[in-house]
């Protein structure tokens, strides 16, 4: 699972946070899906994809620059 930024060519891969769980957010919540609180972990990269075929966001770090951000659904390559 990937997503390359087009203008930069930066890869992102999945982020696992401090306690080694992916993050995902539901869409439907608008902005408010950026909020940690709202986010669900996930622990198996099987159930990382199962979110994202669903449409949710995943949070992914990018190889050069570190930085994590929550990319769409419709953005990763699976």
């Amino acid at each position: 699972m990937r997503r390359i930024r087009l203008d930069t060519g930066e890869l992102y891969l999945p982020h696992r946070g401090r306690d080694g769980r992916y993050r995902v957010a539901d869409p439907t919540l608008g902005n408010a899906m950026k909020l940690t609180a709202n986010q669900i972990a996930v622990e198996t990269d099987s159930e990382l994809l199962s979110y994202v075929r669903r449409g949710f966001a995943v949070r992914m770090k990018g190889i050069r620059t570190g930085q994590v951000n929550l990319i769409a659904a419709s953005e990763i390559q699976t």
